[in-house]
């Protein structure tokens, strides 16, 4: 029986331009089916000349594929016959939805060597290179490699093919998942797979603002500079109506922000200050 259907997307083929621009050049776009027997959960790639339509919850009989170890294989010429469905367990549902997506444990910076397994790492984005050509298999593949840093820790991370697109910036705090360690002449780093994610998270807190300006790079952002030294980009449109209180400090604003970037903002009185434990 088919407990689920979901379209896939892969890129075959690359484009790298002179500027350093990449881009897809060739997509295939395939479907990934999970099946069931009854007893054990199985994953089947149905690429796109492969046609035939099969719908979730129903019950098939397959014939003309191959099984080679766990793998079963289609073709164009795998025929599947619409059966009888029969109930499924809900442990078999849930590896259904662990090998379509499998888990991957979030762990700290300072603690993912020698973890097995998918692996989720939380951090700020201390640097990141441009994207590399690299062969692999006899075909170029684009590489970003990143470095990652969490309570003083740090861990060099590779984002092989889509992953390497990903739109992040220094100083960024983001979410990276389903990585898996290994070694190399290079020493240890952290390696990308087809389920990656690239985040950016999400935080808040409350700041002393001192002062700020337009940023002429950028239109309507202004950049605040906050008790401490850090930065923070702002659209204008959440800055002006604020600006006046730069002139009578001390200037409190609870700030929601991703990477460098506010995105939601509140003046916060010397009182709730105080109230909320900030110092």
């Amino acid at each position: 029986m088919v407990l689920e259907v979901q379209p896939e997307e892969r890129c075959t083929q690359w484009r790298f331009s002179e500027s350093g621009e990449v881009t897809r050049n060739a997509i295939k776009s395939n479907r990934t089916l999970i099946v069931c027997d009854g007893k054990i959960v199985k994953k089947i790639t149905l690429f796109e000349t492969i046609t035939t339509k099969v719908e979730v919850n129903v019950g098939y009989i397959m014939r003309g594929y191959t099984l080679k170890g766990d793998n079963l294989f289609v073709n164009r010429d795998t025929q599947f016959f619409k059966a009888a469905s029969f109930s499924v367990s809900k442990s078999l549902k849930e590896e259904a939805t662990n090998v379509l997506l499998p888990k991957s444990t979030e762990t700290e910076v300072s603690l993912v060597r020698g973890c097995q397994g998918f692996l989720t790492v939380t951090g700020k984005l201390t640097e990141i290179s441009i994207i590399k050509r690299v062969m692999v298999n006899q075909q170029p593949v684009p590489l970003k490699v990143v470095t990652l840093e969490h309570n003083s820790a740090h861990v060099t991370v590779n984002l092989w093919r889509d992953a390497a697109l990903c739109e992040v910036m220094v100083g960024a705090e983001v979410c990276l998942t389903h990585l898996k360690g290994s070694d190399s002449a290079y020493g240890y780093r952290l390696q990308s797979s087809l389920y990656t994610t690239v985040k950016e998270t999400s935080n808040q807190k409350i700041v002393e603002v001192l002062g700020a300006y337009e940023d002429s790079a950028r239109p309507m952002t202004y950049v605040l500079l906050i008790m401490g030294g850090d930065t923070f980009s702002i659209p204008a449109q959440l800055w002006i109506p604020l600006e006046p209180r730069v002139e009578e400090p001390p200037f409190w604003l609870k700030i929601h922000y991703t990477g460098g970037k506010i995105t939601e903002v509140e003046e916060v009185k010397e009182r709730e200050k105080e109230a909320m434990g900030e110092e």
